[in-house]
């Protein structure tokens, strides 16, 4: 049957039809042959196997290709819902990549502002390199103050 697959679907529809079509034409000689000359009726049993070989290859055939036909369809289906949710995830994907710029930003400036504020308060840190506690609370408090603006965009 994987012989099969190398045959084009066209070609394969069209020589299960042509299966089809000789059997029953097989099966209708057969029977006409009941009033044709007895030499001729030395045939009809061999005629009538071959037909019923050839209808029930034929019909098999035929729900062979509908049933082939019937899983593409699926796969073309679920290859368009792959499309469409690629498509929406690449949406999303700019979507979240333009608010991490954002909260980036937000950040960075956050960060300079912290940098100033230490920049301004350098004079209370003494050369012992002892930490007064007023620069632990103004670290603190620049850690504390992101105002994260919390919309999606």
């Amino acid at each position: 049957m994987w012989l099969l697959n190398f045959i084009p679907l066209a070609l394969l529809h069209v020589l299960v039809s042509v299966m089809l079509l000789v059997g029953l034409g097989l099966y209708a000689l057969g029977i006409l042959i009941n009033f044709c000359p007895v030499w001729l009726q030395a045939y009809k049993q061999p005629i009538r196997m071959v037909s019923a070989v050839l209808i029930v290859a034929g019909i098999y055939g035929y729900g062979m290709y509908s049933a082939d036909a019937a899983w593409q369809d699926k796969i073309n289906a679920a290859e368009r819902r792959v499309a469409l949710a690629e498509q929406k995830a690449a949406e999303n994907n700019t979507q979240i990549e333009y608010v991490y710029r954002d909260r980036v930003q937000v950040v960075h400036d956050v960060k300079y502002k912290t940098i100033t504020v230490i920049q301004q308060a350098a004079a209370r840190i003494d050369a012992t390199c002892r930490v007064d506690p007023q620069v632990i609370t103004i670290l603190n408090d620049a850690a504390k103050n992101i105002n994260y603006s919390g919309d999606k965009k």
